[in-house]
């Protein structure tokens, strides 16, 4: 009778306890959905298009959405927009930083080019944003 006793009480314990989540009353965590990309270019040439001075160029990318926590990678590509002939192959960087920095180089002067970078996230690749920018060599 006794040994009955003591197992009913520490199975109603157990249930009791695996019943329950202690402290916020059988709540979970909520889920806080990861943020749309958003990114600037630096400098932005808006809709004209962005001179480049000399044989290297620097575009800063700035991402002003909050990271995921993963981080993001960055791709780009440079064409040349009279007969889209890829002068750089597409290139990647992964970065978990909110700015990077894009080097272009083998802009021929005269012609012009354009730019598409494409932020991406690394834990949502459907969570993603395209810009494209023209650029010429001065």
């Amino acid at each position: 009778m006794l040994n009955k006793l003591i197992f009913n009480l520490v199975f109603l314990i157990l249930l009791i306890s695996c019943g329950k989540n202690s402290g916020n009353n059988g709540s979970s965590t909520p889920v806080i959905p990861e943020e749309n990309i958003v990114f600037s270019i630096n400098p932005d040439p808006g809709t004209s298009t962005q001179a480049v001075l000399g044989v290297t160029h620097t575009i800063t990318i700035l991402i002003s959405s909050k990271l995921p926590s993963t981080g993001v990678l960055i791709s780009w590509k440079i064409v040349q927009e009279a007969n889209q002939t890829a002068i750089l192959e597409e290139k990647n960087i992964s970065t978990i930083f909110s700015t990077a920095d894009i080097l272009t180089s083998l802009l021929t002067p005269g012609i012009l080019y354009s730019c598409t970078i494409t932020v991406t996230s690394k834990s949502k690749p459907s969570n993603t944003l395209t810009k494209t920018i023209k650029l010429a060599r001065k």
